[in-house]
């Protein structure tokens, strides 16, 4: 395997693009082919290049860098790195594993910090799996040395300032959401806290905010995006 532009040799190669998808999936773990699609596939006037994207899956998973599978019946397509993919795109992330329960958290918070890179030119996303391992160790290597909460990402603004994006599709206990704010007030390590919940819970997350004297670091918004399945 080489990379490069495709050659007449034969040889499979790989180009940027190939490169930057492997590196995408990698950071987040594990994505839905809609979503790859959506971030790299998107044509000039809106519209997504399905065919374009389940190409580029079918090459990378013949080449062994990408696996592919349907978690349950009825459910789409999620899609992985391999180990081969992970040493070749030199991630420092090891591929995802596989937990049923998360799947629909970990799929909606790529629609969610994907949305946020649209809204706001010029921002880039620091995942999950990329704060951990530069914390030290991997998703399930136990307790980290370094201090402070690990959101569910990080959006870097433009003008880099760093928001901590955390997304509850099942409402938290107001004592256990308190405890989070504290250890986001006592780290100081964001700008600001951007907490999505279903609208239903929005009021009484906001009122937790306030009586944390938090209102000035933490921002509850309602998050109606789809919820990753």
């Amino acid at each position: 395997m080489r990379l490069g532009p495709t050659a007449a040799s034969g040889h499979p190669e790989l180009g940027p693009r190939d490169i930057d998808v492997l590196t995408w999936i990698g950071r987040y773990g594990i994505v839905r082919e809609t979503q790859l699609a959506a971030r790299f596939f998107r044509r000039d006037d809106g519209s997504v290049g399905a065919r374009s994207a389940t190409n580029e899956v079918r090459k990378l998973e013949g080449l062994g860098l990408l696996i592919r599978a349907i978690p349950q019946a009825h459910h789409p397509t999620v899609l992985r790195i391999s180990d081969a993919g992970a040493d070749l795109v030199d991630a420092d992330i090891r591929p995802a594993g596989w937990v049923p329960a998360e799947l629909a958290h970990s799929l909606a918070v790529v629609d969610l910090m994907e949305s946020l890179l649209a809204e706001h030119p010029g921002s880039s996303v620091v995942t999950e799996r990329q704060i951990r391992v530069a914390r030290g160790h991997d998703d399930h290597a136990g307790p980290t040395h370094a201090t402070g909460r690990v959101p569910d990402g990080v959006l870097v603004l433009k003008n880099g300032k760093r928001i901590a994006v955390e997304l509850d599709l099942t409402a938290k206990r107001s004592p256990d959401v308190a405890a989070i704010i504290r250890t986001y007030q006592k780290h100081g390590d964001y700008s600001a806290v951007w907490w999505f919940v279903r609208p239903g819970v929005v009021a009484r997350m906001t009122e937790v905010v306030k009586e944390s004297k938090a209102s000035r670091l933490v921002e509850v918004h309602a998050w109606e995006g789809p919820v990753g399945v």
